[in-house]
Formats: structure tokens, C-alpha cells, sequence
């Protein structure tokens, strides 16, 4: 035990009173390592308090969609477009919110649609002449959840709901396993996890759920990592005895653990399985973040921890010699035995194999998605000038007075005025592209003051500083700091992720995780201030110096080209009267309540700690932030099975356009259309669609949405398959066409979707992995849905080579035939493949752990 410093000491004991109570005391459910057994009278509600109140948070900003019936997404605003030309809603219009409908609500219906019709959902015929869907990894087309949503036949709307108010709650509970795991509290574990969970970022991005979906599971992923390293079954053990084991009992330990180690596999399948699912979410740009977070916390913990067993500490080591005598080994040998059996390697090689089995679990998705990425229209070579508007998209250093205000830039629902009618969060002017969402920095006072008090409680030895690593390498990369310029030219494909600024979830995470940590010592700072001790001095130090840093940078923004002055001032003078009373107020009661958290030990203190996030997110308008309304955005279909062509002009950052048919919502009812939207299309679509158009299909404010403009080629346009074209007003060139649902509807003269030189062939059948077609021959049928690697063909049951470039092309024989398309996205046969033996071996460990879990727990 002489190895071990005195900050794994204080770990130790972390650990010791982490361990006592009941399955969450021991930081998972479920499994043999408790080495104080839950004292069987506690009540079950008393035990487990932190899951029902994390629960039920959830509930604060999704009161709507609960409790009113609303579907998530901002229905009103797109509403007011045509074909429907609903009323003007009273909110502002956020662009980034509305993809919450146009991408993902659609992406989910299908997804769910497809399982719930036992289909795979390869393929989306609907849109862009047909384009993958799997390996669109956003729609998370093989994420558990969304699966078991569609095979329970949830209406999508539900569904979204559902999924919104699990994955915020799982992200909370995630935060208060993780501070479990670095020895906090129930109630301090409980605080990190409500401020998390009702974070500014959480909320924000709750309409486009992939992010949250993802970012759920990180702390699950960090909280993992730090368990695997310090409940070691040999650091577990040597921890136990006090004082420190006389050496044959440290050889006794060594053997013993052999042979023991097998009761924890559960923490290596715990976090194979975590990772698998946050890559499964879908939104790889995040998951990349997870992927950083727990590679330096990893790199923390082997730096930190040391093996408390020296070579000079054994002198006999039970290796099970011939008649079950132990047997003498010489000192080489014993340091093979103790690079065996070293805690750190040991936790790393268990991290490793974790990784290696989460990236197989998520492989046939993952693959998918990376060979199709080879023919995305974002792809490109880095340079200097793409990098200056990439970090431009960084969070600015005005912005940062949203950490201690989150609402003091403005509140992205509310109308500035009827003369200005967008909404009163000013940096959307000042930054082009802007968003609340993207730049969601927000703590409020409450987490910055505890995360002040951190180094007068803790020593730099414990894990909760990887913690902080993790939370201010975050931070340097949403401020694009030079960290961003290593991933941008170092990492292949990062140059098309989205904004830097998205790194902030590691710094939120990392702020609320240490602000839960920090609550649970709140004890030891009552000595602290009656000592008048300089720690105290300092942490408030810190905290008026974080304070004033981000309000000296309030105003240090620059007015781009032709902005004018008053109405940035207007704004921001509207923005810090509406925020300054309430934030003024939580920052109050904050203090009051840490310092009364500190003072006194009582039920009615935690209750008051426990108050102060959820008063932060009804005061930070986290109560609005979600979008909500009624999902009927039906549309007739005239086209049956044919392709039509929406006439949309633009697309707008500040307010919604006179659209004709936005993109995206002819999938939603079933209809095939030209347009689309989507974050990875193929270069070759684009390249066809700005034939087309006779221009950039793209409008300057969204370059992933594929728009038909009034330029368009009428004749390449029913070359393309279309049937009929749609417009929100009258084409001269087309002739005339009556007014339908409040669109003009002209039919073009066109071989439609498929045709053969005898005419049309018939689509019998379309699903979301293929087609059935009836042709007659002979002679090629051209189908006119796009040629991408992946298609199988058969003709009367004999597979059939397809030809063509843009369109899929067959040969025909004489006569009538039965033509089968079938989609398999490139490499979703190798990843099942990875998939299957490592889910094969998760459900064996699982089965054999499981009978294991019946024998009673050993004590040491």
C-alpha cells in the first residue's frame, strides 16, 4: 500500500462511501460487486429517489407535447408555407428548428414505417430520385429504440415524444451515475444530472433528436471508463484492507483476482454496449466528440493511477503448481505476473476490448454510412480559406456571457416586434448562420460557483480533474482554437462537419458533472469559512473572475458589412431587460442556496440545491425552447407512383418563405419528388439537379437542400421521371392548369419513373429496400431512380446485370416480365458480419455473468 499518494487515498474513501447503500450506491444495478450489501429496510422510493426525480424533469420542457398532445417540432411555422398557408404563428422563425420537421420527423416516420412493416430501411424512393436511407446515419435506422418504436407501431409523433423525454432522461441518469462513480452524493449526483439534462444545450436540441439521442450516452460512455479503472478487482481489494497486507497477503490478493476478475466483465460489456448504441444515435459528428472525451479521460486516468503492488511487496505467488502447492517463482517471473495483473493495464486492455466490440455493434450502419460518405457532396480538400469560415462558425467570445445568463443574448421564440419581425437573440444577426442551438454554452451561476470550488476540494490526483480536461478540451474547441485546425486538415472528412461550436456539449457535460461532484463536499467548506481560509477567497475569486471575463466580452463584437447599428443595440437593449431581472434572481438564490447547502446538513438544504437548476430552466425560457404543434401536414397525392417536381424559389435564415411544397414533406406523404433535404447527398444528384436548374440547386442560406427553381428545364425535368409539376403560382411556359389545394398542377409529357421501348412499365410494388416492376420486352427498361451501388436486379427470377449511369437500366427479352430491384447499402453485409459474433459474445458473457450473479458475493 506504500504506493499508493494520498490523493488515491481520498479516492479510496470516495469509493468506500460510493459503495454503501443500495445497487446505485455501487454506481450500476445488477451486479456482485457491492462490498457492503443494501440494507434490505430501506423503502424502494427511498433508495431510488434520484431515478423517479430524473425522471420526471423531463416533463418540464416537453409539458406540451405530453401534456397537450403536441408533436415536437415547429409544425405551426411550416405550416404557413404552401400547399396549406395556415396563419403566421406568434413565435419567431428559427431555421434550424424547422429541420426538426423536414428531416428527421421524416426520416423517423419512415424508419418506423419500414419496421413496423417488417422492411429494412435501406432506401428512401421518396425523394432525390431515391437516395439511401441507412446510410443517412441520422435517421438512425438501426438504433434499438427507433426499432422497437416501429415494431410497437407508435405513431411517429408519439414516438418522437417518447424517445425525447427517454434520452433526456437517460442523459441525466447518466450524469448521476458518473458523479456516483467519482464518490459524490446521492443529492450532489442528483443536482449534476438535473442541470445536465435541463442544460440550455439539452433543451435546445431536443427538436433535432439525433443530437440528443447521441449525447445521452456519452456520460454513460466517461462514466464506464472511470469505473473500469478504479473498481479493479486488485485495487478493490488492497483498498479494503487496512492497514496496509502483509506481503503473503498481497501474493494471496494477486492469485485471487485471476481467478475473480471475471465478476466484472459486466463494466467491458456495459461499455461496448453504451458505445454501440451512441453510435447507432446517429449524429457522427458527436459521436467523434464521445469518442475524444473518453480517449483523454483514459489518458488521465493511466497517468494518474499507479500499481499499488511493488515486485518487493511478494514473495510467493500462487500459480497452482503440481498437486495444488503453491509454487516459488523468481523475481522475472514475478514481474510477469504483475504486468498480468497490473490495475492500469489491465482497466486500459478492458477499455480497448470495449471499443473494439462497440465499433463491431454498430458496424452495419457505420460501414454503410462511410462508403457512402466517399460520394458526398460535402466532400472536399481542406484549405485555408474553408477553414477561416469554419471557424467562423466557432462561439465567439461575445457570447460567452451566456455561461453564467443563458438567456441574456435573447430568446430565439420571441418576435423582436411587428416592424422586425425575427426574434430577439441578436448574435443571428451578428453571425451569419447563427444559432441558440448551436452556440448553447449556457451553465448559469449555480454550476460556474461549483465548478469555482473544485480545486479547494478535490486534489489534481482524483478523476475528477480528467473530468475538467475533457470540459475545457470541449471548450477550446467550440471557441475554434487551434485544436480545431489539427482536426480540420488532420483528420480525413472532418472539413465537412458541422460547426465547431457543437463541441460545447463536452464542456456542459464536464460543468455539470463537477457541480455535482462539488455539491456533495459542500460540507467541507462551512470549515473553510469560518477558518476565513484563502481557499474560500479564491474559489470566489474565480467565480467574480469568470463573471467579469464574460462580461467584458459582452460587446466585443464586430457589425458585419451593411448591419445596421440601432437594430443590433435594439436588440440587445430588449434581450437584457426581458433576461436581466431573472437572471439577477437564479444568480441570487444560487449563492443562497450553496451557501446554505454548506452551512447547515438537512433535508430542506438539499432541497433547496436540488431547486436551483429546475428554477433555472423555467427562468432561462426552457420551458419554450421546444416547438411544439400539430403534426397534420397532409397533402393529396394525384401522382400516384409517379415523381413530381415542388417549384421553390429560396430558403430563408430570418423568416419563412413563400415555399410551394417545402422539401422533404412529400416523403412524408408518401409522395416521389425530385427536391430534397438531407446533410449527405450523392455529388452525382446534385450534379443532375444543376443541370436541371440551370444553376446551383442549393439556396445561398442551406447548401444540403436540393431545390427545383423557376429556372428549371421542363423537358430535362420529364426526362428526369417527373410526371407533374407543382407551383405556388402560374407557369406561363406550361400553359394552364387548374388550382388544386392551392397549388398549380401541370402534367408533363415524359416516359415517367420506368419505360420501355413498348411504353411504361408498371411499378407493382415499392418498399424501403426495393421495387417490383411488370416490363414488357424486349428492349432496355430504364428506371429512373438513382443508379447508386447497392441495387440488385432480377428478371423473372434470374439475377441481371444493371447498366447505366444516372438511371438504372436492364435488357428485356421478348414478352412480359416480373423485374425485382432490390437496395443493399455497401457494407451493411461486412458489418453484420462484425456485428454478429460481437453481439454473439455480449449475450454469452451476459448468460454466463447472470449465473455467476447467483452465487452470493464474496466480502473482502
Amino acid at each position: 500500500m506504500g504506493a499508493f499518494a494520498k490523493g488515491e487515498y481520498q479516492s479510496c474513501k470516495a469509493m468506500s462511501n460510493f459503495d454503501a447503500g443500495g445497487p446505485f450506491e455501487s454506481g450500476m444495478t445488477g451486479t456482485s460487486m457491492s462490498i457492503v450489501p443494501a440494507s434490505p429496510k430501506v423503502p424502494f422510493w427511498l433508495r431510488y429517489w434520484p431515478v423517479f426525480v430524473l425522471a420526471l424533469l423531463p416533463l418540464i420542457p416537453l409539458w406540451r407535447a405530453v401534456f397537450m398532445g403536441e408533436a415536437i417540432g415547429p409544425y405551426d411555422q411550416i405550416r404557413q408555407m404552401a400547399p396549406w398557408n395556415g396563419p403566421k404563428p406568434a413565435q419567431a422563425w428559427d431555421v434550424l428548428q424547422a429541420d426538426g420537421v423536414l428531416q428527421f420527423t421524416v426520416w423517423r416516420d419512415l424508419v418506423f414505417d419500414a419496421w413496423g412493416k417488417g422492411q429494412a430501411p435501406f432506401w428512401n424512393p421518396y425523394q432525390l430520385a431515391g437516395y439511401p436511407l441507412l446510410a443517412n446515419s441520422q435517421s438512425g435506422a438501426l438504433y434499438p429504440p427507433h426499432i422497437l418504436m416501429g415494431l410497437l407501431h407508435v405513431p411517429t409523433a408519439t414516438a418522437m415524444t417518447l424517445l425525447a423525454w427517454f434520452h433526456l432522461f437517460w442523459a441525466g441518469l447518466g450524469v448521476f451515475v458518473f458523479c456516483r462513480a467519482l464518490g459524490a452524493s446521492k443529492i450532489g449526483a442528483c443536482i449534476g444530472g438535473a442541470s445536465f439534462s435541463l442544460s440550455s444545450f439539452m433543451i435546445a436540441w431536443t427538436g433535432l433528436p439525433s443530437v440528443i439521442e447521441t449525447v445521452a450516452w456519452i456520460p454513460w460512455v466517461l462514466a464506464l471508463v472511470v469505473l473500469i479503472f478504479e473498481r479493479n478487482p486488485l485495487l478493490v481489494r488492497l483498498r479494503a484492507e487496512q492497514p496496509a497486507p502483509e506481503p503473503a497477503d498481497v501474493s494471496k490478493a494477486v492469485a485471487q483476482t485471476l481467478a475473480e476478475s471475471r465478476h466484472y466483465s459486466w463494466l467491458t460489456l456495459s461499455l461496448a454496449v453504451c458505445l454501440g448504441m451512441m453510435i447507432l444515435a446517429g449524429h457522427l459528428q458527436f459521436v467523434a466528440y464521445g469518442l475524444m472525451a473518453m480517449a483523454l479521460l483514459v489518458i488521465w486516468m493511466v497517468a494518474t493511477r499507479r500499481n499499488p503492488v511493488k515486485v518487493s511487496d511478494v514473495s510467493r505467488v500462487s500459480i497452482g503448481g503440481p498437486g495444488g502447492k503453491d509454487a516459488q517463482v523468481n523475481e522475472s517471473q514475478v514481474k510477469g505476473i504483475l504486468l498480468l495483473t497490473n490495475p492500469v493495464l489491465g482497466s486500459t486492455l478492458r477499455v480497448v476490448l470495449a471499443g473494439v466490440l462497440g465499433l463491431c455493434i454498430a458496424a452495419p450502419q457505420l460501414l454503410a454510412v462511410l462508403q457512402y460518405s466517399q460520394f458526398s457532396h460535402r466532400k472536399n480538400t481542406p484549405t485555408a480559406d474553408g477553414y477561416s469560415h469554419y471557424v467562423g462558425d466557432a462561439i465567439q467570445p461575445y457570447e460567452l456571457v451566456k455561461v453564467i445568463v443563458p438567456s441574456l443574448q435573447g430568446n430565439p421564440r420571441q418576435i423582436a416586434s411587428e416592424q422586425l419581425p425575427i426574434s430577439t437573440y441578436y448574435p443571428a444577426v451578428l453571425k451569419p448562420g447563427a444559432n441558440f442551438a448551436e452556440s448553447a454554452i449556457g451553465l448559469g451561476a449555480f454550476v460556474v460557483f461549483l465548478i469555482c470550488c473544485l480545486p479547494m476540494l478535490f486534489k489534481i490526483r482524483e478523476p475528477v480533474w480528467g473530468v475538467m480536461v475533457v470540459g475545457l478540451f470541449g471548450l477550446l474547441l467550440a471557441l475554434g482554437s487551434p485544436l480545431d485546425q489539427l482536426l480540420y486538415f488532420g483528420v480525413p472528412g472532418w472539413s465537412s462537419t458541422g460547426s465547431p461550436g457543437r463541441a460545447v456539449c463536452l464542456f456542459v457535460l464536464a460543468a455539470c458533472v463537477g457541480a455535482g461532484v462539488a455539491a456533495s463536499r459542500l460540507s467541507d467548506v462551512k470549515p473553510l469559512l469560518l477558518a476565513k481560509s484563502p481557499k474560500l477567497a479564491s474559489a470566489l475569486a474565480g467565480f467574480v473572475g469568470v463573471c467579469l471575463l464574460c462580461f467584458v466580452f459582452k460587446n466585443t463584437y464586430e457589425l458585419r458589412h451593411g448591419l445596421n447599428k440601432e437594430i443590433v443595440d435594439g436588440l440587445q437593449s430588449q434581450a437584457e431587460a426581458a433576461a436581466g431581472s431573472s437572471g439577477a434572481g437564479i444568480s441570487l438564490l444560487a449563492i443562497f442556496g450553496i451557501v446554505f447547502g454548506a452551512w447547515e446538513r438537512s433535508v430542506r438544504s438539499k432541497v433547496v440545491l436540488l431547486t436551483v437548476p429546475i428554477l433555472s430552466c423555467v427562468a432561462f425560457f426552457g420551458m419554450s425552447l421546444v416547438q411544439t404543434g400539430s403534426p397534420d401536414l397532409h397533402v393529396a397525392n394525384s401522382a400516384g407512383m409517379e415523381r413530381i417536381a415542388p417549384v421553390n424559389a429560396s430558403w430563408d435564415l430570418f423568416q419563412a418563405v413563400h415555399a410551394t411544397l417545402p422539401p422533404n414533406l412529400s416523403a412524408l406523404n408518401r409522395i416521389h419528388s425530385l427536391d430534397g433535404y438531407d446533410s449527405l447527398l450523392h455529388r452525382d444528384t446534385v450534379a443532375l439537379l444543376q443541370d436541371i436548374d440551370g444553376k446551383g440547386p442549393a439556396p445561398d442560406a442551406n447548401g444540403n437542400m436540393m431545390l427545383i427553381k423557376p429556372s428549371a428545364d421542363w423537358q430535362k425535368l420529364a426526362d428526369a421521371g417527373v410526371s407533374e409539376v407543382w407551383s405556388a403560382e402560374p407557369i406561363s411556359a406550361l400553359g394552364e392548369a387548374p388550382k388544386q389545394d392551392n397549388l398549380y398542377k401541370y402534367k408533363l409529357k415524359g416516359p415517367g419513373r420506368a419505360s420501355t421501348p413498348a411504353g411504361k412499365a408498371e411499378i407493382v410494388k415499392e418498399t424501403t429496400s426495393g421495387m417490383e416492376l411488370k416490363a414488357t420486352g424486349p428492349g432496355k427498361l430504364v428506371v429512373r431512380d438513382r443508379n447508386i451501388p447497392g441495387w440488385l436486379a432480377k428478371v423473372d427470377g434470374q439475377h441481371t446485370p444493371i447498366g447505366g449511369t444516372t438511371w438504372m437500366e436492364l435488357d428485356l427479352p421478348a414478352g412480359e416480365h416480373k423485374v425485382e430491384l432490390n437496395y443493399v447499402p455497401p457494407g451493411f453485409m461486412t458489418g453484420v458480419l462484425l456485428a454478429f459474433p460481437a453481439w454473439l459474445i455480449v449475450f454469452l458473457l451476459v448468460f454466463r455473468l447472470c449465473l455467476i450473479g447467483r452465487r452470493p458475493a464474496k466480502q473482502f
